[in-house]
């Protein structure tokens, strides 16, 4: 009964995160047309009176969302230990991995034979270690409503999981979120080895996700984001997958407007500003990093990049796929240990909300958990 209301609460707070985002724009939109009106017909009473109604709606929904949340998070609380004790795995929730920003935690779920090594006080010998960053255009989301996508990983396959928070729009910007993501991976990189003497780490990640891993890949090669280095380095990673990701924002800002939905977007917010977009996209920082080196300069920089797994939904509308396309191309001229998928039956979405239980397409979960497990073939 608490899986069931756990897969609802999730299929309902990321509806209500995608509500709560248009609904805190309202105001702005109704307040550039009640000055519109009121410059016509001066009837200042008018326009502030309805300027309260609107503060008011905003204020009940905030507390309706924030109500519904919190109830999710202690929903979550009982499903997921339940499942924690009933399935074969450990799970340590909310754990630190920086103490810089609230939302530095992430969940970690240890399979009880990795456990079962460890309380006799030894490693355990080899394993895979999936991090996942959740998506939700950089201004919601969170680790806890991807659970059963852990439970997934750690229960059914034996692998360690970590599910990361990073800090969200508008408590940060891009440089946070990056910084958040480089340090929870030092973090997991450190404490899988506590545990697995041979831990092999794979990346996943969806959306915002996808986008925010790449931006920490590329940070690691042109250091154009300063902040304080952490210790790992990209072939430390077994494999990296991006699913559903923005690769360049400049095309994508265009996008978005030929929707007309640029200005609600979050993304030239969370970027300062449309003209810090190319900081910000992994294929433009390429076709920056070309004409600032050589090709033997090049050949050495992405000489450790990991396998990559690149993969994008057909149908997709939310972010094209030729975003990941010709982040692919350019990739592919680097680095010979990439791949891109173009899935014909898939949306923005579903690529992991098949995992959550939202959606329950056995066939999409496992071709997406194939290409998240195979190994990349090189030429």
């Amino acid at each position: 009964m608490l899986s069931f209301l756990y897969r609802k609460c999730c299929e309902a707070i990321i509806l209500l995160d995608i509500i709560w985002y248009q609904i805190r724009h309202i105001p702005w939109f109704l307040r550039n047309e009640f000055h519109v009106f009121q410059d016509i017909t001066t009837n200042h009473h008018e326009f502030h009176s309805s300027h309260v109604k609107i503060s008011k709606i905003y204020r009940i929904f905030n507390l309706v969302r924030n109500f519904i949340f919190h109830l999710v998070r202690a929903i979550f609380g009982a499903s997921s230990h339940s499942d924690a004790s009933s399935n074969n795995f450990i799970l340590n929730y909310g754990m630190r991995y920086a103490d810089q920003r609230d939302r530095q935690t992430l969940n970690e779920y240890i399979p009880m034979k990795v456990r079962q090594e460890n309380l006799e006080g030894k490693k355990f010998e080899k394993c895979r270690v999936v991090i996942f960053l959740h998506g939700g255009t950089w201004h919601s989301g969170h680790a806890d409503l991807y659970h059963n996508f852990s439970k997934f990983v750690c229960q059914q396959n034996g692998h360690l999981c970590y599910n990361l928070n990073y800090t969200l729009f508008p408590k940060g910007h891009l440089e946070e979120m990056i910084e958040d993501v480089d340090r929870g991976v030092d973090f997991v990189m450190k404490r899988a080895k506590l545990l697995v003497e041979e831990p092999e780490f794979i990346l996943v990640g969806h959306s915002a996700g996808a986008h925010l891993f790449s931006c920490v890949f590329m940070n690691k090669i042109s250091k154009s984001i300063d902040y304080e280095p952490t210790d790992w380095n990209i072939h430390q990673v077994k494999k990296l997958v991006l699913l559903c990701g923005v690769y360049d924002m400049v095309t994508h800002y265009e996008y978005e407007k030929k929707r007309q939905v640029h200005i609600i977007s979050p993304m030239w917010k969370v970027c300062k500003g449309t003209e810090r977009f190319s900081l910000f996209s992994p294929s433009l920082i390429i076709d920056f990093l070309k004409k600032e080196n050589s090709d033997e300069n090049l050949k050495n920089l992405f000489s450790q990049w990991p396998h990559t797994v690149i993969a994008h939904g057909k149908k997709d509308i939310t972010c094209p796929y030729v975003q990941s396309e010709s982040f692919y191309q350019k990739l592919s001229e680097l680095s010979k240990n990439v791949q891109f998928h173009l899935l014909e039956s898939f949306y923005h979405g579903d690529l992991i909300t098949n995992f959550m239980g939202i959606e329950n397409d056995s066939e999409k979960r496992d071709q997406i958990w194939n290409l998240i497990i195979s190994e990349v073939e090189t030429e």
